[in-house]
Formats: structure tokens, sequence, C-alpha cells
């Protein structure tokens, strides 16, 4: 009779949560491209620069130099960023 221990079986310690042991993505991939994560944004404001990476419309990173640059970004055009900055109409 099996006990569920049998070492071929895979049996052992469990993966602590967020663990990807079974690999096929899930994982935390910040900096494994050129996409920077939320963490690295940060909100629109007064301080923003065009160099910064800001927090679009659908809660991703893109740079704020797209943002009100005469030309409609579909990552900002929501209520929230002025339709981008009126550039959407």
């Amino acid at each position: 009779a099996s006990t569920g221990d049998d070492d071929d079986h895979g049996g052992g310690t469990p993966a602590p949560p967020g663990d990807d042991v079974g690999g096929g993505g899930g994982g935390d991939t910040t900096g494994t491209d050129d996409t920077p994560g939320t963490d690295d944004c940060k909100p629109v404001g007064v301080d923003t620069e065009p160099e910064d990476d800001i927090l679009d419309c659908n809660g991703d990173c893109s740079p704020a130099a797209w943002l009100a640059d005469e030309e409609c970004d579909e990552v900002f055009n929501c209520e929230e960023l002025f339709f981008d900055f009126q550039d959407c109409e």
C-alpha cells in the first residue's frame, strides 16, 4: 500500500506561496524586459518629468513623454488623465 510519501511521486515540503515550481510563468518577471514594473511608476503630478514612467489608464507604466504630446495615446485616453490631456477628442 502507498502512503503518498514515495520519493518518485514528488513528495516533500510544499513550495512557498508565489514560488513558481511548475514553470510556465506566474512568477515575478520584474527586470526580465524593458517594461518597468508598476513599482517604478508614479502618478501624474506637478513634478512629473518627461523621462519619468507614470501610471496610465490601465494601471501599467508608460513614458510620461507620451502624455500631452499632441498625439492621442490610447493608454492615456481616460477621464482620470483628461483624455491624454485633450490629445484625444
